[in-house]
């Protein structure tokens, strides 16, 4: 229903975990920073910011990553997975 209003990427970030809707137009790039302990990290635009190899997101997709990595994955094609998404905990979350 929102695509009738126009264009609608998001990025929502619950302090552990980025949860990433790609409407149309959105893209990411991996990067690994440091020596010893490395710092994993994804870098999200609506177009490519540097001349590195950014990969475009598939339009309709939603994605979950966690310290840099990705921990979920759907396409517009398969709804049905979205209700799978995993929940750490709803303990204390009023019913």
């Amino acid at each position: 229903h929102l695509a009738s209003f126009g264009e609608f990427n998001f990025i929502l970030s619950d302090g552990e975990c980025l949860y990433v809707h790609a409407h149309t137009n959105l893209h990411m790039l991996r990067r690994v920073l440091g020596e010893g302990e490395r710092q994993r990290m994804v870098l999200l635009a609506t177009h490519p910011l540097t001349s590195e190899c950014w990969k475009a997101l598939q339009p309709g997709s939603v994605h979950v990553f966690r310290q840099g990595e990705g921990l979920f994955q759907a396409d517009r094609a398969e709804p049905s997975r979205y209700l799978t998404l995993p929940v750490q905990s709803l303990a204390g979350v009023p019913h």
